[in-house]
């Protein structure tokens, strides 16, 4: 810590040095030091360097004076070195007082040299979560969600709201006869991590038809009901329908929502 204390005469508002002692403040490593002055006239310009300091980092400078050994004061008209966005690794800094713009008298005086760090260089790189990957848990909005299943050697689209719709194509589990069937979904329980919708289910179904006297496929109705539910991202369907032969027929999947 280090002190400059100046003594003046004031003469036809000249300002005339008679002694000199410094004080300096410091930032962590990096300290003012080799504190020194010059009178120009009605001006004072004050030296100062700043210690262990690069030219990557940033300071703000406060030069502040101990008037007349009485009043204490932060410095105001001042340029140079002073201030905000004062780069590290200079040799020198210089600041230019303008005595009377900030006092009508001055006949000794203390200055400090005060530094803080604003900016040290360093890259902050942001932290990653290390939270892992849980499929059970949706984290979007409550809102609806596309999915996408694989169903008895086939698929299904669709998409999950308050309402929403579907399409299939595949095989029933029971005949392994193709099936293009549609829906409307209406959900029953809707929260973040868990929905259930339940939807009446019409399309058409590759029918096998036999009687006594023939036997044969044709393309014909399918009409029933279904269900599916969502936890988290993983999607399960369950659809059991008529055709028009009144036979019974399956369709099942499992996907994902997103």
């Amino acid at each position: 810590m280090a002190i400059y204390k100046f003594k003046f005469e004031k003469m036809k508002q000249a300002l005339l040095i008679l002694g000199i002692f410094f004080m300096g403040m410091y930032a962590k490593a990096q300290t003012v030091e080799n504190i020194h002055t010059e009178q120009v006239g009605e001006k004072i310009n004050i030296y100062y360097q700043i210690k262990n300091s690069g030219d990557d980092q940033i300071f703000h400078v406060t030069i502040s004076c101990l008037i007349n050994n009485s009043k204490k004061i932060i410095l105001k008209s001042i340029t140079g070195d002073v201030g905000d966005n004062i780069i590290g690794g200079k040799e020198g800094y210089k600041a230019i007082w303008d005595v009377l713009q900030d006092v009508d008298e001055l006949t000794n005086a203390e200055f400090f040299v005060k530094i803080e760090l604003i900016d040290d260089g360093t890259i902050i790189n942001p932290v990653k979560s290390t939270e892992e990957f849980n499929p059970a848990k949706y984290k979007k909005e409550n809102k609806g969600q596309f999915f996408v299943a694989a169903q008895t050697l086939g698929i299904k689209l669709g998409y999950m709201g308050k309402l929403g719709f579907a399409v299939s194509a595949g095989f029933d589990i029971i005949d392994l006869e193709f099936t293009l069937l549609g829906s409307v979904s209406k959900s029953i329980i809707k929260k973040q991590n868990f929905q259930w919708n339940i939807y009446p289910i019409i399309g058409i179904h590759n029918t096998y038809y036999y009687d006594e006297y023939d036997e044969d496929y044709y393309i014909g109705l399918a009409f029933g009901a279904g269900t599916d539910v969502a936890i988290g991202h993983l999607y399960i369907n369950f659809d059991n329908f008529l055709d028009t032969e009144s036979w019974y027929h399956i369709m099942a999947g499992i996907g994902w929502r997103f």
